[in-house]
């Protein structure tokens, strides 16, 4: 018997897409008009057909649509209306031409199209003036006496650079131009001395690099440093703090609120910085006589035409492995020394996104940009003068400056202050689709090209983390046919539908309100059961802010917990309940003991309501039945319209933990 509403969410019913009236008896603007609506229907239908297949399969069944259902449809299509094309629109095969480089042909020998060649006529982005702040002034007062160290510190322990140098020697590239034209490299040498980029020495230095271009969006060429031979000889940096999409789209901002972004550049970031001299050591170019350099005079002494000059860079070069870290660390901690916005409040990742309903301003520093939100009118903008006045004490030069916009693209994402979303940038979002659709109409493909593909909708993604589960068979193919061309497999073509169907749908909202209903499920061998409870907002909150993964950290590039644990189930270990910590100590993972605890009072005063309890009828690892419990009993809640557009909180027990599916 078919129910008159149907009880479940999905499958959402589908627009026929009906249109009978012939377009040529109507003018320009109707034939337009219609046109549009078309594609916006045609939008929304692959839409609900992407939801209906990953739900399983099915058509709509029922007299009429539910609440929750028609509730759905008109969110899809506010998604699908504010995300127009742009014009002009780009030419598909150009659209995966850019994505793909080098790979863009099935037959393409190896290489990279990154790599700019420096010609005669080609510009250089040179700095005005380098090194106009000493690094050492810039750090901390721990890193700044590990860097005025640099010459022993950075080395690596003898047994440590013994196994990093067991595959052998990294080689040193070099420019075409400047390796094979004296007059060339010796005209590029004075323009790094005059530049306050490089210094002479009759000493030879400790490691040897090269020198090579990349193009900028602006046409002109980048300098960077091939240091892959000092990489080897140096320890392994720090962890850089940095923001990430996830908390990026996480950040909590209250509904009637309008958010300001303000955002400023460090020009020549890496350049500006001056390295002391025995750092220096570390980075010497390839040796010049005096009479090519037309020096006659060093150190106070003369010296002969033909003696050996050693030029070894000054600044901090772009290709050293610790030239991020002492970036990201000087750059926060001269905004700290600004007080633009609280320290708290500034987006990194593993760290609970900022609380604008609490902060008024954060922040966001990726190397050398700086972007500041504010819900205040002005907030931004005041807090991005604050850091300007510090970095200009220091003399870095600063650029590309906008102040209390609503609508801004950072770090490739969108971020939209009035509608208060942020998503991957126009551009991004629809070279993306454009290209794959003309991926699909290809009719060889080669894994590799697929690889750089899915690449490209990972990032796009990351602002819906959920939608990342679409792939499986695609990472199948990528194994299977990496180098040669074949066929795309019919499971391909229809998660890589899957994926443009729900394009709307990826970003994240930051004014959802919270969830007060809390879902609580467990499982077990033959069948599995869901709670709800009634928890305070602030409760909800807090908790839902917390990532259960940022409680585990892998360290020395060792296989995870989970790679451990499914090992050991191959193996046909009998896996206890407490042995966490024996998979930490064999997995390299460290436990962060900072990481708040579930206010497990809370969870046993709740007076938890049973809404769901089935029996398995088909066997599955036990995992898999924990999240098919959690899915359930989320699932139950969609039902109802009250829950929807809101973030909620769900617990489920997991073989291993306790873990927060947000």
């Amino acid at each position: 018997m078919v129910r008159a509403v149907p009880r479940d969410l999905l499958p959402l019913p589908i627009d026929p897409m009906l249109c009978t009236t012939p377009l040529k008896s109507l003018g320009r603007a109707c034939r337009q008009r219609i046109r549009k609506d078309a594609a916006v229907r045609e939008r929304c239908n692959d839409c609900g057909e992407a939801l209906n297949d990953l739900f399983g399969g099915g058509e709509f069944m029922g007299l009429r649509p539910s609440e929750a259902q028609l509730c759905s449809l008109l969110h899809i299509e506010e998604a699908v209306k504010a995300d127009p094309p742009p014009c002009p629109l780009e030419d598909p095969e150009a659209s995966l031409s850019a994505m793909l480089g080098s790979r863009a042909s099935a037959y393409s020998v190896e290489g990279s199209t990154c790599v700019a060649p420096l010609q005669p006529d080609s510009t250089i982005a040179w700095p005005d003036v380098a090194g106009s702040a000493e690094l050492s002034s810039v750090l901390p007062v721990g890193h700044s006496d590990f860097l005025l160290g640099g010459r022993t510190n950075l080395a690596r322990p003898a047994q440590e650079q013994f196994e990093v140098l067991k595959e052998g020697r990294a080689s040193v590239y070099w420019d075409p131009r400047l390796k094979s034209s004296r007059s060339a490299y010796v005209s590029f040498v004075k323009e790094l001395k005059n530049r306050n980029m490089c210094k002479f020495q009759l000493e030879k230095p400790l490691e040897r690099v090269g020198v090579f271009f990349v193009r900028r969006k602006d046409g002109r060429l980048r300098l960077i440093v091939d240091a892959r031979r000092t990489n080897q000889r140096v320890r392994t940096p720090p962890t850089t703090r940095l923001a990430s999409a996830s908390a990026l789209s996480e950040i909590i901002v209250d509904e009637s609120d309008i958010v300001r972004f303000s955002v400023q550049d460090i020009a020549n970031c890496f350049y500006e910085l001056h390295i002391p001299d025995g750092l220096s050591q570390w980075f010497g170019l390839m040796p010049l006589t005096a009479s090519d350099l037309g020096i006659a005079e060093l150190q106070g002494e003369v010296w002969d035409p033909h003696q050996l000059i050693f030029p070894v860079l000054s600044v901090l070069p772009m290709g050293f492995s610790w030239s991020v870290f002492w970036t990201q660390e000087a750059h926060r901690f001269l905004v700290n020394q600004s007080k633009a916005c609280p320290i708290d409040a500034e987006i990194i990742d593993k760290k609970p996104a900022p609380d604008l309903t609490q902060y008024s301003t954060a922040r966001l520093l990726y190397i050398d940009n700086q972007l500041f939100m504010s819900t205040e009118e002005h907030g931004a903008s005041s807090a991005r003068r604050s850091a300007h006045s510090v970095l200009s004490q220091h003399h870095l030069p600063l650029h590309e400056i906008g102040d209390d916009v609503t609508l801004i693209d950072s770090i490739g994402f969108e971020l939209d202050g009035i509608r208060k979303i942020c998503r991957s940038s126009k551009d991004k979002r629809w070279r993306l689709r454009l290209g794959t659709q003309a991926f699909l109409r290809r009719t060889l493909v080669s894994g590799q090209q697929l690889e750089a593909l899915l690449g490209h909708w990972t990032f796009g993604m990351l602002a819906n983390r959920p939608s990342l589960s679409i792939f499986k068979s695609a990472y199948r193919f990528v194994r299977a046919h990496y180098r040669v061309p074949s066929k795309l497999w019919p499971s391909v073509r229809r998660e890589l539908r899957n994926a443009l169907g729900i394009q709307p749908l990826l970003y994240s909202c930051w004014s959802r309100s919270f969830s007060t209903t809390v879902t609580c499920s467990d499982a077990c061998v033959t069948g599995y059961a869901a709670h709800t409870g009634e928890w305070p907002q602030l409760s909800v909150k807090g908790m839902w802010r917390y990532c259960e993964r940022w409680r585990f950290r892998l360290e020395g590039g060792a296989r995870g917990i989970h790679e451990s644990a499914l090992q050991r189930q191959i193996q046909d270990q009998n896996l206890e309940p407490s042995s966490v910590h024996s998979l930490c100590q064999e997995s390299s993972v460290g436990l962060d003991t900072t990481f708040p605890e579930l206010p497990y009072g809370d969870v046993a005063a709740t007076p938890w309501k049973l809404t769901m309890c089935e029996p398995f009828v088909h066997d599955q690892s036990i995992h898999a039945k924990e999240m098919h419990g959690a899915i359930g009993g989320v699932k139950r809640q969609m039902r109802q319209k009250q829950h929807h557009g809101k973030r909620h909180l769900a617990f489920c027990d997991k073989s291993w933990g306790l873990s927060c599916h947000r």
